[in-house]
């Protein structure tokens, strides 16, 4: 009985937290929005706001896992599980821990990672290095919304003592980051944020494809802001991943630039800008030492697999 309470707590607490936020949100919007010279524009910024149900549905799914007890029945047999990992299309982007364990010291596991449907290239590849441990093959990759991913598994070496079968367990685990501007992939997508509040989300980018591409639409965050007087507007990074950098570019109403200069994690409007709807992209850039993927269990985390990027929009 008190763990029933306790899940009916934590559950009662989340849609709390979640109707403050809603609340909140359309609070603001209408009282900025009030104040600008647009029929619809409450309408148009309403609509991409998150709704209670949906941030409910994606913090329920933010945790999921799941593992195969299974063998190689004979030598050198590749193993492949297609679709095996699913993230839910109703849920936060973030990233999965795959692990394949086995008894022989020698096998050396190899896994392949990749994208259902993606043709071309894989997102994790290759057998433990000489500085891992051969029973055991971990890796990590950025995940995203609604994407399956296929992995195929065989023992890397092949010994003379290799005597089938040889039992694994194969092991995943999703962990979802709470954004709840996501998805704003897109200018469509945008959602509404507060001037002179800190807006806290994730540089987490994850694999639609086997790869990402600098011109993939995921590595955007689109933000909409209402500017109620004549005003410039500072955008400035509050903190950030040690791997990642913020290129920020503000944009009219209508998707169009604005012709600022962009900014690394900062930026201001070099002229006072007519009050109306502005739309700011946040694309999350990897540094130098950047990685979205870890192919082994010796290297770290991406550091933006786990903080968040924190900024501020204010009127100068």
């Amino acid at each position: 009985m008190k763990i029933k309470i306790t899940c009916i707590s934590i559950a009662l607490l989340a849609t709390i937290i979640v109707n403050a936020q809603i609340t909140t949100v359309n609070r603001n919007i209408k009282k900025e929005v009030s104040n600008v010279d647009a029929t619809n524009l409450y309408k148009d910024i309403k609509r991409n706001a998150q709704s209670r149900t949906t941030l409910l549905k994606k913090i329920a799914n933010k945790n999921k896992k799941g593992h195969i007890n299974a063998d190689w029945a004979k030598s050198g047999e590749t193993d492949e599980y297609r679709g095996l990992i699913k993230i839910p299309a109703i849920s936060f982007p973030g990233y999965v821990r795959v692990t394949l364990t086995h008894a022989d010291k020698d096998l050396g596991p190899k896994m392949s990672i990749t994208a259902a449907g993606s043709k071309g290239g894989v997102i994790i590849t290759g057998s433990p290095g000489a500085t891992e441990n051969n029973r055991t093959r971990t890796a990590h990759f950025s995940v995203h919304p609604g994407m399956t991913y296929d992995v195929i598994i065989e023992p890397h070496n092949d010994p003379e003592s290799y005597i089938p079968p040889i039992p694994y367990k194969l092991e995943w685990e999703y962990t979802g980051l709470e954004d709840i501007y996501e998805p704003n992939d897109t200018q469509k997508q945008a959602k509404y944020i507060d001037l002179n509040k800190t807006v806290t989300a994730y540089a987490i980018v994850g694999h639609i494809k086997n790869g990402v591409a600098g011109n993939d639409e995921n590595l955007n965050d689109w933000y909409s802001v209402v500017l109620d007087e004549s005003k410039k507007i500072h955008i400035n990074t509050l903190s950030a991943p040690n791997d990642t950098n913020l290129d920020i570019r503000l944009y009219d109403a209508s998707g169009k630039s604005l012709g600022i200069s962009r900014g690394f994690n900062s930026i201001t409007s070099s002229r006072s800008l007519s009050k109306g709807v502005y739309l700011i992209q946040v694309k999350c850039l990897l540094k130098n030492n950047g990685y979205r993927k870890v192919q082994y269990q010796s290297k770290p985390v991406p550091d933006h697999f786990k903080k968040p990027y924190k900024f501020m929009v204010s009127k100068v």
